[in-house]
């Protein structure tokens, strides 16, 4: 931290060596800190992609999902078919999600997902996102609680792909643990909704 600081002083241009102390930041805990020398080095130098990530990323991890989507959709402008990119922009967007965009940002977050299995099939993060995207949004996006089960058992597919797929890799594992409890509380759910539809069925005109 202190040879970047003095690199700063004498270099303030530099882009580098900004997206360095971000990294430095990151890693003492001063995350403000962080944002500002990520921000300082996209600023600096706009073709630098590490930075538009870094910068995405922590934005992204805090909640900031316009910065994360601005600086997502800038750093696909420089490589339009890196995975980390278009993941990052497809959960970026998912988190803006509401009332007044509902139907165009699952469009778009879907689109994006399907995007990303399509440039790496095997790495698993596509699969876990795609099933929080079809379990909380997909699924409300319907009334009629008969067509809500297919829905939910389209995202337990997708969960269990992500588990299939985690294998035993030591980074998703509690991925895979969420993973596991998510396609339980979604059977809890099935459950109730097919008892629900049956009682209604049952109940005298």
């Amino acid at each position: 931290a202190l040879v970047c600081s003095q690199a700063i002083r004498k270099n303030p241009a530099y882009a580098p060596i900004r997206n360095t102390a971000g990294l430095i930041q990151v890693e003492l805990g001063n995350i403000n800190d962080a944002v500002g020398q990520f921000k300082q080095a996209a600023t600096i130098d706009p073709g630098f992609f590490e930075a538009l990530m870094n910068y995405a990323a922590i934005n992204l991890s805090f909640r900031g999902f316009k910065q994360a989507e601005d600086a997502y959709r800038t750093a696909l402008k420089l490589k339009s078919s890196d995975y980390d990119a278009t993941v990052g922009l497809a959960l970026a967007i998912r988190g803006q999600i509401n009332d007044s965009n509902w139907d165009a940002n699952v469009k778009e977050a879907q689109e994006l997902l399907d995007k990303a299995k399509g440039l790496a099939p095997d790495r698993p993060e596509t699969y876990y996102n795609a099933g929080i995207l079809t379990q909380e949004f997909k699924v409300k996006s319907v009334t009629n609680e008969q067509e809500k089960v297919p829905i939910l058992e389209v995202a337990q597919g997708l969960y269990r792909d992500f588990i299939a797929k985690a294998g035993s890799a030591d980074e998703y594992k509690d991925g895979v643990k969420r993973a596991n409890e998510r396609i339980k509380d979604i059977e809890d759910v099935k459950i109730f909704i097919l008892q629900g539809i049956k009682a209604a069925e049952e109940a005298p005109p």
